[in-house]
């Protein structure tokens, strides 16, 4: 199990995030949780010290199927486009 221990193996890693983001020069570090785990997230606010300023809402879409053919017709608009700019 690579993380046994929550609070000394999370806490280990949370702050390697500030560090590498600081070196960065981020001003924000995020991350995702499921809605299950509760612990975890009384551990991210109550000792790490993070907000929990919204939710995250998804959908998951079928894009992937026809992305394919997305890429087909911009193609085919830019060919077209291309050739009319060439042939007025």
């Amino acid at each position: 199990m690579l993380f046994p221990n929550i609070t000394q193996d999370g806490r280990w890693l949370l702050e390697f995030i500030r560090e590498v983001a600081r070196c960065e020069n981020c001003r924000v570090v995020a991350l995702l949780s499921g809605l299950e785990r509760t612990d975890t997230h009384r551990f991210y606010q109550k000792q790490m010290n993070y907000d929990k300023p919204s939710y995250v809402f998804k959908k998951t879409l079928l894009w992937a199927l026809r992305h394919q053919d997305c890429q087909n017709d911009q193609t085919n608009q830019t060919t077209e486009l291309n050739r009319q700019a060439k042939y007025p």
